[in-house]
């Protein structure tokens, strides 16, 4: 990433001065009710970060709020090895500039090994195209926190979202993504491609890059049933390989009046 996201030299705000230009923000936020308290997620908080002043700076930030500050895991983490198979599930917070593995690798390993957690990024301050937000959406992600002068407040907001069983995302881009994601769970998708509701589980899972070992712990079948559905899946939408299945189902939902053609090729590649 080319924007240093981290400021050494700055002992309170880890992110550096806050962007100069003109703010013209999207607003951000869930598109579906949330219910504070009373069904709130009982996740424990752990921050993921590599810089022990970025760690430093979201702790504080998240500590700051008494009802987070609570939750928090200590100490902050800067790679896998807390992590142990059959580990509970956390409210993750991730810091891109710097993670031990690709964004797509940890969200992966961290579900496997915390099946039900739920993950919040925080992204440089740099510009972010539609289909940058959808792939990690798509990823796995449940918030996005952008670097701003507002992120202490956005942080927490966007925690408190999570926590209240809702995802924290730009409200336009959180609109399409519930629209494709619904699509490809709809009957007509399901019937076009006569895909059976565990072949589109697997679908999604592979689409997101889980391997066939993970998606089967995911799923709790074997590796060889997953490979069977893997297998049917490919026939049924005519593919040769998980690379073609983007372009396919964006094809597909290109002609697709229920998918709003939002559903595009760039928007589903999650590699």
């Amino acid at each position: 990433m080319a924007i240093a996201l981290w400021n050494s030299a700055c002992p309170k705000n880890c992110f550096g001065p806050p962007p100069t230009a003109e703010r013209n923000r999207e607003p951000n936020g869930p598109i579906m009710e949330t219910f504070p308290d009373s069904r709130r997620l009982p996740l424990q908080i752990q921050v993921l970060a590599c810089n022990p002043l970025a760690a430093l700076y979201l702790v504080n930030v998240l500590s700051a709020q008494s009802k987070l500050g609570d939750l928090l895991a200590s100490p902050p983490a800067s790679d896998f090895n807390f992590v142990r198979e059959g580990s509970s599930a956390r409210l993750f917070i991730l810091d891109t500039h710097l993670l031990p593995a690709e964004l797509s690798k940890v969200i992966r390993n961290l579900s496997v090994y915390c099946p039900g957690s739920r993950f919040v990024a925080v992204l440089s301050e740099r510009s972010y195209e539609d289909e940058d937000i959808l792939r990690m959406l798509y990823l796995g992600l449940d918030g996005l926190v952008k670097v701003s002068e507002d992120l202490e407040q956005e942080l927490a907001s966007a925690v408190n979202t999570v926590l209240d069983g809702a995802v924290w995302a730009p409200r336009r881009l959180l609109a399409e993504y519930v629209r494709q994601t619904n699509w490809l769970r709809s009957d007509q998708f399901l019937a076009r491609f006569s895909l059976t509701p565990r072949e589109s589980q697997v679908l999604q899972f592979a689409l997101r890059r889980l391997s066939n070992k993970e998606i089967g712990e995911v799923l709790r079948i074997s590796e060889r049933t997953v490979k069977f559905h893997i297998s049917n899946i490919f026939d049924k939408l005519q593919v040769n390989d998980r690379q073609s299945l983007p372009a396919a189902l964006g094809a597909a939902a290109a002609g697709s009046p229920s998918a709003n053609s939002v559903l595009a090729p760039s928007a589903l590649a999650v590699g």
